[in-house]
């Protein structure tokens, strides 16, 4: 008696911890009903980080502009920086959002790092936040982006 409620019990236990990893993505959205971005350049961004991440949603398979002609697009993807501190070529901080065209917001990303000696590169951290915004958004065969860990762990 002992050994099969033991058994049901460790069955129960694999059945929810499958169903926890498939869980949705915390603070991130599905975008797949958005077609496409625009992004407009910031004021006083001297690191073109507009191109950067107009070329890494491209490189994931997501229409995206960054050229004056936002009303072709149906949503908005705005972002802020901050440098790191004592290196203004060298993001620390990086948040992306996406508005609807009436100017909702729809989702949510953010990569930082620590100041350090060998900081990342701005393509790598425009590489991460592209990556946690599209998180809960499929693929082009169907399935989330990333690992399960990685999809779990946006938590911010």
């Amino acid at each position: 008696m002992k050994v099969a409620a033991f058994l049901g019990l460790m069955l129960l236990t694999a059945l929810t911890s499958c169903r926890t990893l498939e869980a949705p993505v915390h603070h991130a959205r599905d975008l797949s009903g958005c077609t496409s971005f625009h992004i407009a350049t910031v004021a006083g961004d001297n690191l073109g980080l507009a191109d950067l991440i107009c070329a890494e949603m491209n490189a994931q398979g997501v229409s995206c502009r960054s050229d004056g002609k936002p009303g072709e697009s149906d949503s908005q993807l705005g972002y802020r920086h901050e440098g790191l501190p004592g290196r203004s070529d060298r993001i620390g901080k990086l948040v992306l959002e996406v508005r609807t065209a009436g100017g909702d917001v729809m989702a949510r990303s953010r990569s930082d790092q620590p100041a350090s000696l060998m900081p990342a590169d701005n393509a790598e951290m425009v590489r991460l936040a592209v990556r946690n915004l599209l998180a809960a958004t499929p693929g082009p065969n169907g399935h989330p982006r990333g690992s399960l860990m990685e999809r779990e762990t946006l938590l911010w």
